[in-house]
């Protein structure tokens, strides 16, 4: 299991935990759905900004040569023959 298999398991870890313990008649539901809640989008922004699956390149043009398929059509389109 790598990063981010580990950080997806933990999310589903927290919430599943929170909506246990919300079973239990001495913790609020609210309470413990809100902290599981947080645990995981907590879990989720540490893997989205703090640690990002970024990967470098190193043969990659620094200008675009063509248009993308999409505005190529588009401007196809506009086209008066």
């Amino acid at each position: 299991m790598n990063y981010y298999d580990k950080l997806l398991a933990g999310i589903f870890t927290s919430m599943v935990t929170g909506g246990a313990i919300g079973l239990t008649p001495t913790i609020p539901t609210n309470l413990s759905i809100a902290i599981g809640t947080i645990t995981a989008t907590i879990l989720m922004l540490h893997g989205l900004f703090k640690n990002a699956p970024i990967t470098e390149t190193t043969n990659t043009p620094n200008a675009q040569t063509k248009n993308p398929p999409v505005l190529a059509t588009i401007k196809n389109k506009n086209k008066v023959n």
